[in-house]
């Protein structure tokens, strides 16, 4: 196994972090971006981090929950500045409440990664972290920074070496996009509104100019669902249809469409008073599928994460 190799720089104020993993650019790329790759890797074990909401672009943002063994809960917001794709991305790292609201007394940090492919089977991934002050880094140092970035970084590593190795193995270049939103209604009514044909003929959709005329659901493993999705001027249309392969009643949908795959999850949030009590009021629902060749990942990620807050302003707009 390669090692992680940690540079100190006090006179520009930054900790350079640099690693070989054996794995290819693209395959390192999508495991720094991809939401459902991060949670495996990015807390150190046993600590483990959870997404509330996850967007990857210029201007978009990560924000998430790293918890603890013992119960500790932290919450941090990554804020993406630019993405130059399957290269580099510079971020704001701070640390937040549930709400996203910044924490005045914690460090913030600069963060520019960039990716440099080495041959066919290797990546050099090199984090450079900045920061405002000496004080600023030394209080992240103290804290654990090295060696929590440490042993996150041997995680990445295994979960790499578990993927296929072949490129043309559709596994591969069908990269995992996980689009999330809060609700604040009750779980019941949350999962009802998922998975009622007449409440999915309401929400939908991904722009005005599209409806949903039709749906149908037998919400069973094996059972089959499909909506017809048409443009409103007649001009096209399809069936989004698939087959239910695993239901776990107000928790989990995993269902087959066409040669794809998607998983829907549905968690209660924190209690934003006693982080250790749940918000009987408030799901986290995501949604992880395998993209498909035709559109940008971007593109994809827009539409669905478009259908998915339509979701969340019908859920709250009945409750």
């Amino acid at each position: 196994m390669n090692h992680t190799k940690f540079i100190k720089d006090e006179q520009n104020k930054t900790l350079i972090v640099e690693r070989v993993f054996n794995a290819p650019l693209d395959r390192v790329w999508q495991a720094l971006t991809d939401v459902a790759m991060l949670e495996q890797w990015w807390a150190p074990k046993p600590w483990k981090a959870e997404t509330k909401s996850f967007e990857f672009r210029s201007g978009g943002h990560w924000h998430y929950l790293m918890s603890g063994p013992e119960g500790e809960k932290h919450w941090g917001w990554i804020e993406y500045l630019t993405v130059e794709p399957k290269s580099s991305y510079a971020a704001r790292d701070t640390f937040v409440d549930e709400a996203g609201n910044e924490n005045p007394d914690m460090p913030s940090m600069h963060m520019l990664t960039t990716l440099e492919a080495k041959g066919d089977a290797s990546t050099t991934v090199v984090v450079t972290t900045t920061f405002a002050s000496l004080a600023d880094m030394q209080t992240i140092i103290e804290m654990g920074f090295e060696e929590g970035f440490a042993i996150a970084q041997d995680q990445l590593e295994a979960i790499l070496v578990t993927l296929p190795s072949n490129p043309s193995d559709n596994s591969l270049n069908a990269a995992k996009i996980t689009v999330t939103t809060r609700v604040n209604a009750p779980l019941d009514q949350v999962w009802h509104a998922y998975t009622n044909p007449e409440d999915i003929k309401q929400w939908n959709t991904a722009s005005d100019d599209w409806h949903t005329t039709s749906a149908t659901v037998d919400l069973r493993e094996g059972g089959e669902f499909c909506s017809r999705m048409e443009a409103k001027d007649g001009s096209m249309g399809f069936d989004f249809a698939g087959r239910y392969t695993k239901i776990v009643e107000n928790e989990l949908i995993e269902y087959e469409f066409g040669d794809r795959c998607a998983q829907v999850e549905f968690k209660l949030l924190p209690c934003e008073v006693n982080a250790n009590e749940v918000n009987a009021n408030a799901v986290n629902v995501s949604v992880t599928f395998e993209s498909e060749a035709d559109n940008t990942v971007e593109q994809q990620r827009t539409g669905w994460q478009a259908i998915l807050d339509n979701f969340a302003r019908h859920v709250e707009a009945t409750a």
